[in-house]
């Protein structure tokens, strides 16, 4: 229980990382595609 718990805390905190990197990354995605 107590290992599902830390890793439902180390999904949510990267997540969350990915999404706040979301937008700077799909830009740079957009500009190296087009």
């Amino acid at each position: 229980m107590g290992v599902l718990f830390w890793v439902t805390g180390f999904l949510h905190t990267s997540i969350r990382s990915v999404l706040k990197s979301d937008k700077m990354f799909k830009a740079g995605l957009t500009n190296y595609v087009l």
